[in-house]
Formats: structure tokens, C-alpha cells, sequence
């Protein structure tokens, strides 16, 4: 005969042969541990992708075969290699590090995606701050953004670096007036917002901005704020 002890014994061992037994703690055990190591070697292998060995060879390489695709108009594939190009080029190759963005710009300025090539561009003069064609690039992508006063900086800083180019000089004389045009609206537009809020202001004292003249200094350029009652 079992006592009940003995009889709730039993019950609990066949429960446990119908639920395929009590689990293993060593099996959790070593299934958290390749779980762990799983995880560690998956992140070895992505720090094994972000540690590119710099080869200046390599990457003039690649930034060969972007200028190849560049010339049969396969886009996508010329933005992978210079990619590859400017992962691969170490940072004291300045000049071919801007050269490599620059190439980027151009397929952009083909595709016409202009926040790419503005992007490209200002990488590339980060590089190399003196770099015309970089300037250019950028100027053009700026203009086809409607963006006339950024366009005007850049095609004067590239006069500046190549003052003999007669396309450049050109280019600044057709933007000149231009940017200046959008400036003056700029302004107007922000001194008619100043006005309305300066009305509101001085309403509460029963005066607007009509009470104040400017009058501009010719030989400064410089405003003297005058009031009249």
C-alpha cells in the first residue's frame, strides 16, 4: 500500500512522463550560452564590415570603374564604387577623398537629385576648400532649387579661385543680379514682418511704426532711426 505522500509522488512523476519530463536546467543553460555567443559573433561580423582597410590603390581603383559606369549612364552602379572608393581612400589623401565626392556630385547632377549634390559637394570642399569644381557643382544645384543667393556665393567663390574662366565669370554676371533681386525681397519681406510686429507693440501705446522714419547713410550704408509724432 502507498501512503497519500507516496501517492502524490507518483502523480507528479506521471505528469511529468506525459509532459516529456521536468526540463533539463543544463539544457537552458547551454541554450543561453550559443544564444550569447550567436549574438557576439553576429556583432563581430558587422564591426568586421565597418573596419574597411584604408588602400589608396584600391580605391582609386574603384573610383575608376565609377568613372566607367559613369560614361555608359549605369548611375546606381558608379555611386557604389565611389562609395566603395571613399570607404576605401585614407583620410591623407584629402585631394583624392574630394575628387571621389565630387564624382558622386556629377552622377547626382545627372539624376538631378540637387540635396545629393549639394551633400556631395560640401563633402568635398571639406576636403579640399579650394576646389572649383566643386563650387560649381554645388552653385548649379542651388539655382535649380531656386536658391539664387547661394548660388551667387558659390559661383564667386569659384571667380575668385579661377578668375580667368570666362564661363565662370559669365555665370556670376547672370546670377549677380539675381541674388540681389531675391536679397532685397528677403528684406523687405522681413522688415514688413518686423513692422507688423512692431505695430502691435506700439498700438498699446497709441503709436505704430509710421512714427519712425529710417533714412540710410550713403557713406556708411548704415539706417538712423528718426521719430515723428
Amino acid at each position: 500500500e502507498f501512503s497519500m505522500a507516496d501517492d502524490e509522488g507518483v502523480s507528479r512523476k506521471e505528469e511529468a512522463d506525459r509532459s516529456g519530463g521536468a526540463p533539463d536546467l543544463a539544457d537552458e543553460s547551454k541554450g543561453d550560452a550559443e544564444s550569447k555567443a550567436s549574438v557576439e559573433e553576429a556583432d563581430k561580423a558587422d564591426i568586421a564590415v565597418h573596419l574597411v582597410k584604408k588602400d589608396v590603390t584600391k580605391a582609386i581603383e574603384s573610383k575608376n570603374q565609377g568613372n566607367e559606369h559613369f560614361k555608359t549612364r549605369e548611375f546606381d552602379l558608379a555611386l557604389e564604387k565611389y562609395a566603395q572608393a571613399i570607404e576605401l581612400c585614407p583620410e591623407s589623401e584629402p585631394e583624392k577623398l574630394a575628387a571621389i565626392h565630387c564624382n558622386s556630385a556629377a552622377v547626382h547632377c545627372k539624376t538631378k537629385n540637387w540635396d545629393k549634390v549639394i551633400e556631395s559637394c560640401t563633402a568635398a570642399l571639406k576636403w579640399n576648400p579650394d576646389y572649383v569644381k566643386a563650387y560649381l557643382r554645388r552653385s548649379m544645384a542651388y539655382e535649380n532649387q531656386d536658391k539664387p543667393v547661394e548660388a551667387y556665393e558659390d559661383i564667386k567663390k569659384a571667380d575668385q579661385l579661377a578668375p580667368n574662366t570666362s564661363i565662370i565669370k559669365a555665370k556670376a554676371a547672370k546670377l549677380g543680379p539675381i541674388a540681389q533681386e531675391r536679397q532685397e525681397k528677403m528684406k523687405d519681406e522681413m522688415l514688413g514682418k518686423l513692422k507688423d510686429l512692431g505695430n502691435m507693440f506700439l498700438g498699446n501705446f497709441g503709436m505704430s511704426m509710421d512714427n519712425f522714419k529710417a533714412q540710410k547713410d550713403p557713406n556708411t550704408g548704415q539706417y538712423n532711426i528718426s521719430y515723428q509724432p
